[in-house]
């Protein structure tokens, strides 16, 4: 007996496992974030939404420069910036994850700055739980070299990076073609590695930061 067309096109689709949606994002301006969380430094973006792992808060924050002494007993300043994820549990949250990255005892310019637009929550790999991301750039410098350029990633609580520096060359002048170095890790997730790699190509164009705007 002959099986209409229709119907095994209808049996195909069945079989196929649905496709995740993509997490709704709110975004929570810094009086949002819920109080004692014990976050160290000014909110600078925080994000909430729903997935598989629960209900979850990501806020990422930066300290002013606060003076510090360098290796020689000179005047230098240091800056901190921080990531939290939080997860809902009852009436609470529970930390799920945090990083710390800085600049210290630094006694030139200091270069620590979430890239504007940058923070994301997706999931490329539709499999229910969200990626977080964001980008940043770091250095101590007295001239124009361009900083290091990072890519934070996470899917859970497993952590993956892209590490390089800026790509100045469309500045003008003799600048080096950027490095771009993704972790190792990243070549078994080709769909994580893929978006990490070109947020991080896309926020090594100083053109791509705006002067003013949140992560």
């Amino acid at each position: 007996m002959k099986v209409p067309c229709v119907l095994l096109l209808a049996l195909a689709a069945a079989a196929r496992p649905a496709a995740a949606q993509q997490p709704t994002v709110r975004t929570l301006a810094a009086r949002e974030v819920p109080a004692g969380l014990g976050v160290a430094g000014p909110v600078e973006a925080a994000r909430r939404w729903t997935d598989r792992g629960g209900d979850n808060l990501l806020v990422l924050t930066r300290t002013p420069e606060t003076p510090s002494v360098d290796a020689e007993g000179n005047p230098a300043r240091s800056r901190e910036i921080r990531a939290y994820h939080f997860v809902r549990r009852g009436s609470g949250y529970r930390l799920l994850w945090r990083t710390l990255d800085y600049v210290r005892d630094c006694d030139l310019d200091i270069v620590l700055e979430f890239a504007p637009g940058s923070l994301r929550v997706t999931d490329v790999d539709r499999d229910g739980v969200a990626e977080t991301s964001y980008a940043y750039t770091l250095a101590c410098r007295g001239g124009v070299d361009p900083p290091d350029l990072k890519l934070i990633l996470h899917e859970g609580a497993a952590k993956y990076a892209v590490r390089g520096f800026q790509d100045y060359r469309e500045l003008g002048g003799d600048y080096p073609a950027p490095e771009m170095r993704a972790d190792a890790a990243l070549a078994s997730q080709p769909a994580l590695r893929d978006f990490a790699v070109a947020q991080w190509r896309r926020f090594a164009r100083p053109s791509a930061w705006r002067s003013e705007g949140p992560p």
